[in-house]
């Protein structure tokens, strides 16, 4: 059985070492060079019965599982393009990567990226060769030739003085130049807005006085002096004068010597300056012109422009180029964090302004949800500048988990957009150490005839593959180094996860505009449930109320008087109709979704479509009541309204940023429960701490009337926030809010990093997943081989013995001789197979010469 075995057998030399399997192993993934073995190959050594590949060894051994398994893992001890090659050489994809190993596979494209994006920075300080500038400019065939024109050479050593502030001394003078220029022009629009520095423009009017002696009105000597506005004094004009001089002769200078004037005119740099230089001219013109008739304020607000100049430093200081780098790679990060502020202000603010609203609250200064949005984001950066604050217990509630999630939210897309920036400086500043000349290595093609000669004097057969070409074959996917779908934007991605399951364009576009659709209702929605709330935007309810006057003071008799009376205000009557559109929307969505759904149990488990339904039927609730309730019971109704708000979760089936976030939370919730479990352990420390210190000493101004009060002071110095709405005064009140202060930092800060943490695996994992080929090489199942391949051990035996009956005629009378006469290495080794008793004689003598004696 063992030589029957070994006949199937391979021997795979690769890079010294021997690999040995079964040749239908290597049939399981078609059309690749393993799967086209035959001993006709030049790489065939018969002597050794083996393959030789001068190849990688580490990574054929993970190549080689990946024929045995069907799954192909990375080695991390290995560089990305390395790998990419090997697997070139031997015909397979590198898309098929699993996922487990996908994001540490992928490591090396990011980096290839990220030295792509340093490299068109033009970083480098050493000036470029005359090849590089010839290639710039665009004149390599004139530079080969060698017939460039004096102007070719002038003009790239003047663009380098403008462009180039490293390449010689008169470049950094002119860059000296340029930085001096623009900072004396911010310096010079940033003090002539001081009113020290601004002239009053009076006005003087000639006025009527009454003479009292006479008794009768004249013009007299009274003359009136009125501060109409006031102007910077006119040395600012000529300074910023002076500066828009250079910056016009410097841009001119630029477009004249620039090597692409379409490149030159797209730059960003470019834009900026044109912008801020004609905003000069024309607050120069508007001025002159128009200083009757226009407000001088109004004139000088043309002239923020110029605060853009100050992106000019980006050509002459490296950090501020990988600043604004890191923010361009970064923009899906910014727009989650700007997504998860906008969602969570929006919350806050509805929550706070009816919770100010349940309690009778004359000192309520939420008037509105809109004006609730400014209280919920100042809140939520810690910053709190105390000009509004919730009076009622309810609001302080809400007004503490607008602390917290705020410290949450904010903390959690920071750390990536830090990552972002750390990768670029990191790989900056290994670039700048990177030797600029190395060693060249020698192609095969570059080599002398006769080393080439040596190397494959054995090897006399002919190739059925050509040596180091990748053998090419399109099975469902095209071997590329990328997926070919990674990049599209992000706005079609339900369309591309359609196109990667196989959805038909039709089927794609329809979902896409149905989403769109669901999008524009939720966000409608929303809008009307927080401008409904706007005084300005809110009709009165009059009522009549009779008032009972007398005649007169002499006369007994009474009389009465109708007055009118505002009792309550209600949503102007569009919003209704705007509700009641998106909420039939919503109606026919849900509906739909619900007949058609797979699954109908795990639909109506799902908190989306619970959300859903809560939402949409608190519309017709409100509805209902909003039409049997008048006057001032609509307030208390209203409050039905805020259920709508849970209607922005619908948001979590079109953005993953959100699901991811939520998943978080839902991985997180112990570390949670132990950051709440600090936090409320602090507040209650803290609050009673500091309800008998403000009572220890005498103090009429005692804000904490007790320690319930207390706790909304605790949560909110522990947030670092500080309305200021309640202030220790006593000394020793003080010295509990500093120690409340900076234990707040160290409760809060314990368990954020664990949350944070898993906000970052989640997120990068969901980014690398992202870039995975959906559609992946199926390996072939062993039952699925060609029969040739899958047929019998029997079947094999008697073929091969039939096979060469013909050759070896002198062995036809033994039933073992064509498996063991089919392994080339017993025929190369002239191996004989015993066949009477002498010859068994001399197998069994110790002394005679064994087929791996001979081998040896």
């Amino acid at each position: 059985m063992s030589w029957m075995d070994s006949e199937h057998r391979v021997i795979l030399n690769v890079g010294g070492i021997r690999h040995e399997t079964y040749a239908h192993i290597l049939k399981k993934i078609p059309a690749t060079r393993l799967s086209r073995l035959t001993t006709n190959l030049a790489n065939y050594d018969p002597v050794l019965n083996e393959y030789f590949f001068d190849r990688h060894p580490g990574v054929f051994a993970m190549i080689l599982n990946y024929y045995r398994t069907g799954k192909l893992h990375y080695p991390t001890n290995v560089c990305g393009p390395l790998f990419e090659e090997e697997l070139e050489f031997w015909g397979l994809d590198a898309n098929q990567v699993e996922p487990c190993c996908w994001m540490t596979y992928t490591q090396h494209r990011d980096t290839q990226e990220t030295l792509a994006v340093i490299e068109s920075l033009d970083l480098d300080a050493e000036p470029p060769t005359q090849e590089e500038i010839a290639k710039k400019f665009g004149w390599e065939d004139d530079y080969y030739q060698g017939t460039l024109s004096r102007w070719q050479r002038l003009k790239p050593r003047l663009w380098a003085l403008f462009d180039e502030p490293w390449s010689s001394q008169y470049a950094r003078i002119i860059s000296c130049c340029s930085v001096f220029f623009v900072i004396a022009n911010i310096v010079s629009f940033v003090l002539k807005t001081h009113p020290s520095f601004r002239i009053p423009s009076l006005t003087v009017s000639y006025g009527v006085r009454f003479d009292q002696r006479t008794g009768q009105f004249g013009f007299g000597k009274s003359i009136a002096a009125f501060k109409q506005y006031t102007t910077p004094y006119p040395a600012f004009f000529y300074v910023d004068l002076i500066c828009n001089a250079y910056f016009t002769l410097e841009f001119l200078a630029r477009f004249c010597f620039a090597p692409s004037l379409r490149r030159f005119l797209k730059s960003p740099i470019t834009i900026i300056d044109v912008i801020a230089t004609g905003s000069f001219y024309l607050d120069w013109i508007t001025n002159d012109v128009l200083s009757d008739s226009a407000s001088p304020d109004t004139i000088d607000f043309l002239s923020i422009v110029c605060v853009l100049r100050l992106f000019k430093l980006t050509q002459h200081f490296s950090g501020l180029k990988i600043l604004i780098q890191t923010f361009k790679a970064s923009a899906q990060e910014l727009l989650l964090l700007v997504f998860f502020v906008i969602l969570a202000i929006v919350i806050f603010a509805a929550l706070v302004y009816y919770a100010e609203r349940v309690e009778p609250n004359p000192e309520n200064q939420f008037t509105s949800i809109p004006a609730g949005l400014w209280w919920a984001i100042i809140t939520m950066c810690t910053i709190g500048f105390g000009d509004m604050v919730p009076k009622t217990y309810l609001g302080m509630l809400v007004g503490s988990l607008c602390a917290l999630m705020g410290v949450l939210t904010i903390a959690l897309p920071v750390p990536v957009i830090v990552a972002n920036f750390s990768n670029l400086y990191s790989h900056t500043q290994a670039r700048a150490k990177l030797p600029k000349k190395r060693r060249r290595v020698l192609q095969a093609h570059e080599v002398k005839p006769a080393q080439s000669i040596k190397t494959i004097k054995h090897r006399k057969k002919s190739s059925s593959l050509v040596a180091g070409n990748l053998l090419t074959v399109q099975t469902g996917n095209s071997i590329q180094s990328k997926p070919s779908l990674s990049h599209l934007p992000s706005l079609f991605g339900s369309g591309i996860k359609n196109l990667h399951n196989g959805g038909t364009t039709d089927h794609i576009m329809f979902s896409a505009i149905i989403s769109v659709i669901e999008i524009f209702f939720v966000i409608t929605s929303i809008l009307c449930f927080c401008l409904k709330t706007h005084p300005n935007l809110r009709l009165p309810d009059i009522g009549l109320q009779e008032r009972t006057l007398s005649a007169n003071s002499n006369s007994s008799s009474l009389s009465s008087a109708m007055d009118l009376v505002k009792t309550s205000t209600r949503p102007h009557p569009g919003f209704f109709y705007l509700e009641l559109i998106c909420n039939a929307w919503f109606t026919v969505e849900l509906m739909i979704r619900f007949l058609l759904c797979p699954n109908m149990h795990k639909f109506v488990r799902q908190p989306v479509h619970i959300i859903d339904f809560i939402a949409t039927i608190s519309f017709y609730i409100d509805w209902f009541l909003d039409s049997t309730l008048t006057g001032p019971n609509r307030d208390t109704v209203e409050f039905f309204n805020i259920i709508g708000i849970l209607r922005l979760f619908k948001l979590t089936q079109h953005s993953s940023g959100l699901k991811i976030l939520i998943q978080t939370f839902k991985a997180s919730a112990q570390e949670l429960l132990l950051l709440v479990f600090f936090v409320l352990l602090g507040i209650v420390i803290f609050a009673a701490l500091v309800y008998y210190a403000e009572r220890v000493e005498p103090n009429p101004d005692n804000q904490f009337e007790s320690i319930p009060v207390g706790l909304w002071w605790a949560i909110i110095t522990m947030c670092t926030i500080g309305f200021g709405d309640m202030v220790p005064k006593t000394y020793l009140g003080m010295l509990v809010g500093s120690v409340c202060a900076l234990m707040g930092v160290l409760t809060i800060a314990l368990p954020v990093p664990v949350i944070v943490s898993n906000f970052a695996m989640f997120y990068s994992h969901a980014q690398a997943r992202s870039k995975l080929p959906k559609k992946r090489r199926r390996v072939l199942q062993p039952h699925e081989l060609k029969p040739a391949i899958g047929r019998s051990t029997t079947a094999a035996l008697l073929s091969s013995i039939t096979n060469r009956n013909s050759a070896h005629t002198h062995n036809s009378h033994s039933p073992v001789l064509g498996p063991l006469m089919a392994n080339p290495l017993l025929r190369a080794a002239n191996f004989q197979v015993p066949c009477d008793s002498h010859n068994n004689s001399s197998a069994n003598n110790p002394k005679s010469p064994t087929n791996m004696d001979k081998l040896l």
